[in-house]
């Protein structure tokens, strides 16, 4: 991540360690890219810059558009533009300033209606380079510490509980929200303001956990009972071991499990 990216992350949640700010990527990227090495945290699973990863994937970008970045942000939502959180992601891109924003945005308006739309910003997303890739990455960070965003309203919902907000914590609320969605039947943030015990970190994320094993397996959120078992026991191990600030050798240990 670029220098502004972990200003971003360190307003957002109080975190002042860039390397438990890359752990907590480190940790979403074995589930959602089979990634084992800390040097492959912002890479996909082709090995190519998760930062501008765009693609139409062929089940459902009718429904949802372009698929892009390091989240996977889409451009439309149950077929409606308006509800994708790419658009917030592109509005700040243009803020500051990136190549081709306009066009961008006027594509991804339609991405989910015109494959060809669809091809040309995936296209333009890939293409980004030097300072253009990284007011894009920074625009994606942006948008995930903003209120909505999976980083802010991570946090927000462990503070909600009088927590500190640890780096394991963070991880924990922040990959479950990607997994899962905000909101939804099985939104996290909803789960710990109902279930969780305030004050008291071990006792909630025991038992989040235990949920998130669980509720993983349902509603599409991974693809078999295992990989869902094992996305929450990854984070059980560090919290077993009491390594909240996520020590990088800790973390490596803690994903060497086998995806399914």
């Amino acid at each position: 991540m670029n220098d502004a990216s972990i200003r971003a992350l360190e307003r957002a949640t109080s975190i002042s360690t860039t390397e438990s700010l890359v752990a907590i990527f480190f940790l979403v990227s074995k589930p959602e890219h089979d990634n084992e090495k800390w040097d492959s945290t912002f890479l996909d699973d082709t090995g190519r810059d998760v930062f501008t990863y765009a693609a139409a994937l062929s089940y459902d970008w009718k429904q949802r558009g372009v698929t892009a970045g390091i989240v996977g942000f889409t451009s439309a939502n149950d077929g409606k533009a308006s509800w994708g959180d790419l658009r917030p992601v592109l509005d700040r891109y243009a803020r500051l300033g990136g190549k081709d924003a306009e066009r961008m945005l006027s594509l991804s308006e339609t991405a989910h209606e015109t494959r060809a739309d669809a091809d040309a910003l995936c296209h333009s997303i890939k293409a980004l380079k030097g300072r253009d890739r990284d007011l894009f990455e920074q625009a994606q960070i942006e948008a995930l510490c903003a209120p909505g965003g999976y980083v802010y309203e991570a946090t927000a919902a462990i503070g909600g509980l009088d927590l500190p907000p640890q780096p394991l914590y963070v991880a924990i609320v922040f990959d479950t929200a990607l997994n899962f969605g905000l909101g939804g039947e099985h939104c996290p943030r909803k789960w710990l303001a109902k279930n969780g015990t305030r004050g008291d970190a071990k006792k909630t994320f025991r038992a989040f956990l235990e949920w998130k094993a669980s509720a993983g397996a349902k509603n599409n959120h991974n693809s078999c009972k295992h990989n869902a078992e094992q996305r929450a026991k990854q984070f059980k191990k560090l919290l077993d071991k009491n390594h909240l600030t996520l020590p990088r050798a800790s973390c490596e240990e803690a994903v060497r499990w086998t995806m399914k």
